[in-house]
Order: C-alpha cells, then sequence, then structure tokens
C-alpha cells in the first residue's frame, strides 16, 4: 500500500483523452535556459518513446529547448500562448502529455503545465524526471493541473500507467505501479518505489525518428549515448541519488 497524505479539495483522477481512447502520447522536453549550445537529444524522452511505441502507443515528441535555441521562441511575447501552439490545437490529437522536470527549469515547466491544461483540460498531464522525484506531493498539492507524477526511472512505469489510464484509471490498477504518485478520493497516495533497470541493453535504442538530429547538431555538434546509469556515491547536491537509487549500471 502506498503512503497517503490529505490533498486540498478532491480532484477527480484523469482519464484517457478523447471518448476514453489512449493512442497519441506527446512527450516534451520544456526550454532549459542556458547557451545557445545547451541543446542535445532529449535522450530519456526518447527511450520512453521507443517503448511506448513497443506497448502499442503513438509517440510524439516536442523539444521547446531546441525551439528555444533555433529563436523560435520570443521571449517578449506571452509564453503560455507559444507552448499552446506547440501542441495540436485539436483535443482529440492529445491523449496524454509527458513532461520532463529539472529543478533550474521548474518555473517554465509549470507555465508549460498550466496554459496546456487550461487548453486542453480534459488531457491527463504526467511529470517525471529529477525535480518530480523529490516534490511528488508537493506538485499533487499544489497543482491540480497535473495529475500524476512517476518517479524515479520511468522505463516500466510510465508504460504501467498509460496502460491503467487506459483501462479506466482503476485505484487498485495504479495503486500496483512502482514509484507512481498520484490522487484518489482521499488524498495524494505515494506508492512504493520500484526497482531500476538492472539491464540496460534490454531498453529499445531511442526513437531518432521522431527528431531532426542535423538540427541538434547544427547547434551543438554533439549526440549523448547513454553508455551507463546511475552513481554509487551519495552527493547531498545531488538528484542521482534518488533517482537512481545510488546504483550504478552499464
Amino acid at each position: 500500500m502506498g503512503r497517503k497524505s490529505r490533498a486540498q479539495g478532491k480532484t477527480p483522477l484523469p482519464r484517457a483523452g478523447a471518448g476514453g481512447a489512449l493512442e497519441n502520447v506527446w512527450l516534451v522536453q520544456p526550454p532549459i535556459g542556458g547557451g545557445p549550445n545547451d541543446v542535445s537529444p532529449p535522450l530519456g524522452l526518447l527511450i520512453l518513446a521507443s517503448i511506448i511505441r513497443e506497448a502499442g502507443y503513438t509517440p510524439h515528441l516536442v523539444d521547446l529547448n531546441l525551439a528555444s535555441k533555433l529563436g523560435r521562441i520570443d521571449t517578449s511575447r506571452s509564453l503560455r500562448n507559444q507552448f499552446v501552439q506547440s501542441l495540436p490545437k485539436r483535443t482529440r490529437e492529445i491523449d496524454l502529455i509527458g513532461v520532463t522536470t529539472w529543478s533550474y527549469n521548474f518555473d517554465v515547466t509549470m507555465e508549460f503545465v498550466e496554459a496546456v491544461h487550461r487548453k486542453h483540460p480534459g488531457v491527463p498531464i504526467v511529470l517525471g524526471g529529477p525535480h518530480a522525484t523529490f516534490v511528488d506531493e508537493e506538485i499533487l498539492r499544489r497543482f491540480p493541473s497535473v495529475g500524476y507524477v512517476i518517479r524515479d526511472e520511468g522505463d516500466a512505469s510510465f508504460p504501467a500507467l498509460l496502460g491503467a489510464i487506459k483501462g479506466g484509471s482503476s485505484p487498485d490498477e495504479l495503486r500496483a505501479i512502482p514509484g507512481l504518485t498520484w490522487r484518489d478520493e482521499g488524498g495524494v497516495v505515494r506508492n512504493p518505489s520500484g526497482g531500476v533497470v538492472e539491464d540496460l541493453d534490454a531498453l529499445p535504442y531511442p526513437a531518432y525518428d521522431l527528431i531532426d538530429a542535423q538540427a541538434y547538431v547544427r547547434q551543438h555538434p554533439v549526440l549523448v549515448v547513454e553508455a551507463g546509469r546511475g552513481c554509487p556515491y551519495n552527493c547531498n547536491f545531488c538528484s542521482t541519488t534518488n533517482m537512481f537509487q545510488r546504483k550504478y549500471r552499464v
């Protein structure tokens, strides 16, 4: 059983997109700031895209960090309007939105989440990544726009969450997903954490077909390869202690 805490008010469990179907999953990398070279393909999201594609879903990727570095986001105009325009206009083309989070750009990330939730209020929004892993309960208490938080590594838990939502968001199914923080009628529920991916070779190749790799290389001539995950140390300033449970794998 997960740990439960009382939420402020009752927010209904998010359901899948139009008609209860779940096919089109939009994965979003928010802008991260920094210089023009602070950009690379979002490897974690690309791996997730391959995983959920194998599970029968259609992944889409929006890299707002690349858009920002290419000058396609005008900071003199409303960011929320521009964020909304990065997704399809019709809600029926969006069944679920997954957003990665980092501490240094969480304010901008939530600008995106709030804007998209206002435009597409019936679409479930899932947060993952280092920042959400550390402050998962606080996020769900403070932001009704967020439906779920996936803590730690999401390679197994994210597709499991998609399956549960597609099946109707049964509380029993949601409780069985390791590393999930969610709401039921009594408040915020924090499921126990699961394990990490021990065999990285079992993961599919990143879905590079979803991006224009040349656009990244022209901006910064580097492509990232995941040769390992985790770290055995316990530095108090670093997110890997929680994200990867102090396990290093190659």
